[in-house]
């Protein structure tokens, strides 16, 4: 089961979120939070997501407190250090 509270306290929503893989752009985003979305999967892989898209849709939108957001650290950004500023740089971007 998923715990309802991750290690830096936050809650996990319980919704269904939005899936960003695949060409996902502003547009894309902008319409999933007008249908209603206020959870997002995206992760550092540009190859497949792009998480700036996300990040100016959702400024642009709504406030950061009325949405989750869940990424992903890319393989290439394994290792304590990597990822931990892979992190950084991915929560950066999202306020």
């Amino acid at each position: 089961t998923i715990p309802e509270r991750v290690s830096l306290g936050t809650t996990i929503p319980e919704r269904v979120s939005y899936g960003t893989a695949g060409g996902i752009n502003v547009v894309d985003v902008r319409y999933a939070l007008d249908c209603g979305f206020s959870s997002f999967d995206t992760a550092m892989a540009e190859e497949w997501y792009d998480e700036d898209a996300v990040a100016v849709a959702l400024a642009e939108r709504v406030p950061r407190e009325e949405v989750f957001v869940t990424s992903k650290v890319h393989p290439r950004d394994l290792g304590y250090s990597l990822t931990r500023a892979a992190g950084e740089r991915s929560a950066a971007k999202f306020g």
